[in-house]
């Protein structure tokens, strides 16, 4: 698959769902993911994607992230929360802020690009995003990603 490919499957889908995309540095595209709730309100995750090599295969990364990571946490909370994760994980990632690294709780999948089509890359993204936010609410009681 390639970068063009990628970034076509994520057009398609931003289309159909009317979601925001953009090409952020490193040939990575961000996704504004809409997700609505039951009250008929409508909350907003980013998803990250792009394409990764593994020895010689190659997967499409995505993650969004839910807060930085505290070992204040609830981590049994965390578990049992995370166990309705369809298609993605939640992972512990580096990351930077305010200039200084930091681990950040993101919740992951990465698809085989072999398998990939728009349906198959659709619901993981939406499973990403709505897995983070979820767990944004119920761990840090905000929408900040």
């Amino acid at each position: 698959m390639t970068k063009e490919e990628l970034h076509g499957m994520l057009n398609a889908i931003c289309e159909k769902w009317k979601y925001k995309i953009e090409e952020i540095a490193n040939d990575t595209f961000r996704l504004d993911v809409a997700i609505k709730m039951k009250d008929d309100t409508w909350r907003y995750q980013y998803v990250y994607a792009w394409l990764r090599m593994q020895g010689e295969e190659q997967f499409v990364y995505m993650n969004s992230r839910v807060g930085q990571y505290d070992q204040r946490l609830d981590l049994y909370k965390l578990l049992i929360e995370s166990g309705f994760c369809r298609y993605s994980a939640v992972t512990i990632l580096p990351d930077t802020k305010d200039g200084r690294n930091v681990e950040s709780l993101c919740v992951s999948a990465s698809p085989h690009s072999k398998i990939v089509n728009q349906e198959k890359l659709d619901l993981p993204i939406y499973d990403v995003a709505f897995d983070a936010d979820y767990l944004e609410q119920m761990i840090y009681v905000g929408d900040n990603h």
